[in-house]
Parts: structure tokens; C-alpha cells; sequence
């Protein structure tokens, strides 16, 4: 029988190939061969007995099971066919295999959320300096950190993202009008896949120059940069009937980015106010990988591209309470390349990657808070600055962050 199951399942994909049309195939002879080499892996006490004493599972009940925990304890119901527990890691493993594109397109957004960490820092530097005196052919150094908290809701999945970065930077006011600059960031962003189903690291540096331009009440800037992705130990853990396993791997990736934004100050006593807007691109690319190991659900991913084009539009103000500057914001955000995108997998014992499913899509349409403060640290020339930074009405989960930062003329 072995040899048999094994010749059909070899001449079914090879057919299957043939026609080079996406199929979702399982390996469920080699995963019934797994529980039958490690059972108690699979929460099960007896591999080789069937659990019915009738010849057939068709007119087996309860009455006539050789223990009345024998359909959650033993593989076989009779000599070829599953018990409820077989049953049940059967159905697990299929669906383990049909959510895995959804869980790892994840990967592909993660980067975008290191940008906006980035940004926040470049604009709490910004924001501390807005309304102040500053030397022509000055250099200004800073040091910022940012935490961000991503909480996704259970109808996308659920699971959340923390994000710690890091970014050291410094720029020159070169004439009376414009400012140019670099900065330095690092990020460590650990996400969970939800409902305990696993997780991944990305490690992300990132070079980012940017440029702003002020003439009387206008104002407008500009910023690109790139970042290299190491994403770490990516695992999905796998349920399996009564047990569970985990497949790990890791791989890397690219990350582009530019901005361009503009806006007008209006003057109100010892405020500033005024509208501005936004636009921000990214590209995010993941390259195809496999998980490391080599059983019945080992996987393969393909190549991953996530494009984002953000616009935003809002309303800000920023004024003196004292030796305190406050400010606050409120923006409207809507990605316009929020499209539906096809995450390509398989099973790596079926031959690798066959066949293709949506990816995890986020809301393209929500609303952006941020507050601030910032001032001087006693009687230096150090200014320090804090911002608190939130979206509402984002159907997909919300996030929070904070931004702590200092700003040093040299």
C-alpha cells in the first residue's frame, strides 16, 4: 500500500505540473507517517491498532470502540481510515497550509511601519526648532527614540508589532532659506502572527537624506533614504490535533523611500497654525525563502513586493506656553497603492512553491493624532522634545507611539 500511495501521489503532481495551473497540495501520507513515528508529538497513545472492533469505521460507535477515548487517542479507525483525532490533524495541517500566505505577507508590511517611525523622529527634530533663531552654516546633532505599539484586529488576524528605533542624525542651515541633512536609524520591530501562530524579528538599518526650504509663511521639504531588511526567526507554530510544532526560517530584503510635503504657517498671538500636506512612497521587497526544516509541512515563499503611496492632508499648530513650545496635529492618510496583493507558497515535499493566495491588507483610509512638547534642558543650548502619536478609525487595528528626543548645536 505504501508503494502504491507513494507511485499515485508522484504521478498526480507530476501531472499537476504539467498543466502549470496553481494547486494547493498536501502531503497527508507523509504527515500520517510523522504521527506514526512520533505519536505522542501528535497527542496520541496508539498508531497501529484500529480504535473499532467492527471490520469497517462505517458502522463503528461508541459502544464498539476498543476504549471510549479511543477516537481521540488512536490514529486508525480501522485499517485504512482516520479516527476524530486523525481527522483532526488532518483538517489542521490543510489549514495550516491555506493560512500560511496571509500570515507571511505580513512581512512585506512590517517595513512600512519602520518609515513611519523614522518620520517621526525627523519630524519631532523639525517640530523643536519651528519658530526658533538659527545661525547660518550651524550644525545641529540629535539623538532620538521611538516606540511603536501596532495592535491588529482579530478580524485581520490579529497578533501586533512592537518597533524600537533608534536614529542619530545632524543638519546645516546652509542659507537663510533652506537646511539640509542625515540621519541614521536602526530598528528592531517584533511582530506576532496571532492567535499564537507564530511571529518574526526584522532588524532594519536605514540612511535617510532630507532638505527643507522656508520662505516667509510657506515652507516645503523633502527626504529619501533606503534600509536593508534582515528579518529573523520567522516561525508559524502548527497545530496538529492535540499537539503543535513550529517551521522557522529567515531572509532578507529591500526597503526604498521618499517624501516630499509642503504647508503654510498662519501667525495667531504667539501661535502658528496652518494647513499642510503630504506625500510619501514606499517599496518594501522580501525575498523568496524557505523554512529549515524537513517534514510534511516545511514551506516555501516566493518573492514578496508591497508598493504604499500615502497622501496626507491635515492641520497643525504650534505656539509658546512659557519656556514650553506645545504643538498639535491632526491628518487624514489614504494609501493609494493599498492593492490586493498574492503572497506565492508550497510545500516543500510537494515540490515547493505552487500556488498563490491574497496577502494581508490593511485599511488605506484612517485618521492621525499626534501632540508635542518641547523645550529647553535647563540653561543649555540642548532642546528636548516628546510627541505622542496615535491613528483612529483604522479598520485593520490602531497603533501608538512615542517619540523622545534631543537636539544639540554644535
Amino acid at each position: 500500500i505504501t508503494a502504491l500511495s507513494s507511485f499515485y501521489n508522484s504521478t498526480l503532481f507530476a501531472g499537476l505540473d504539467a498543466l502549470h495551473v496553481d494547486v494547493i497540495r498536501l502531503n497527508a501520507f507523509a504527515l500520517l507517517n510523522e504521527a506514526i513515528a512520533d505519536p505522542a508529538a501528535f497527542g496520541l497513545t496508539n498508531v497501529t491498532t484500529p480504535a473499532c472492533t467492527t471490520p469497517s469505521s462505517l458502522i463503528c460507535t461508541m459502544a464498539t470502540l476498543v476504549a471510549p477515548n479511543a477516537a481521540q487517542t488512536y490514529l486508525f479507525a480501522d485499517s485504512v481510515h482516520p479516527t476524530t483525532a486523525g481527522h483532526k490533524i488532518l483538517a489542521d495541517y490543510a489549514a495550516s497550509v491555506i493560512e500560511a500566505p496571509q500570515k507571511i505577507g505580513l512581512l512585506a508590511e512590517a517595513p512600512l511601519q519602520v518609515e513611519q517611525a523614522t518620520f517621526r523622529a525627523l519630524d519631532g527634530r523639525m517640530m523643536s526648532a519651528v519658530g526658533t533663531a538659527r545661525a547660518q552654516n550651524k550644525f545641529d546633532a540629535y539623538a532620538i527614540y521611538d516606540y511603536g505599539n501596532y495592535d491588529r484586529s482579530n478580524d485581520f488576524g490579529g497578533g501586533d508589532s512592537q518597533a524600537h528605533t533608534v536614529v542619530l542624525g545632524g543638519d546645516m542651515k546652509l542659507s537663510d532659506r533652506l537646511l539640509a541633512g542625515v540621519a541614521f536609524g536602526y530598528t528592531e520591530d517584533k511582530s506576532s502572527l496571532g492567535n499564537n501562530g507564530g511571529g518574526f524579528k526584522l532588524d532594519e538599518a536605514t540612511l535617510t537624506a532630507y532638505a527643507s526650504y522656508v520662505n516667509g509663511p510657506w515652507y516645503a521639504g523633502a527626504s529619501a533614504g533606503g534600509g536593508d531588511l534582515d528579518y529573523r526567526n520567522i516561525h508559524r507554530t502548527i497545530p496538529l490535533g492535540a499537539g503543535s510544532r513550529t517551521e522557522s526560517g529567515s531572509t532578507r530584503g529591500t526597503h526604498l523611500m521618499a517624501r516630499v510635503l509642503g504647508g503654510y504657517w498662519f501667525n495667531y498671538g504667539s501661535w502658528l497654525h496652518g494647513p499642510f500636506v503630504r506625500l510619501t512612497y514606499q517599496e518594501a521587497k522580501v525575498y523568496a525563502w524557505s523554512e529549515s526544516g524537513t517534514s510534511s509541512t516545511t514551506m516555501s515563499f516566493g518573492h514578496q513586493k508591497r508598493d504604499s503611496l500615502v497622501s496626507s492632508l491635515g492641520w497643525q499648530a504650534e505656539g509658546s506656553l512659557g519656556w514650553l513650545r506645545p504643538y498639535a496635529r491632526i491628518t487624514w492618510e489614504k494609501d493609494y497603492n493599498n492593492d490586493d496583493r498574492t503572497v506565492r507558497a508550497g510545500l516543500v515535499s510537494t515540490g515547493g512553491i505552487g500556488f498563490g493566495l491574497p496577502a494581508f491588507r490593511p485599511d488605506d483610509n484612517y485618521v492621525l493624532f499626534d501632540v508635542g512638547l518641547s523645550g529647553p534642558l535647563g540653561n543649555s543650548n540642548v532642546t528636548g522634545f516628546v510627541s505622542v502619536n496615535a491613528t483612529a478609525s483604522k479598520n485593520d487595528g490602531n497603533y501608538q507611539a512615542v517619540t523622545v528626543g534631543v537636539r544639540v548645536p554644535l
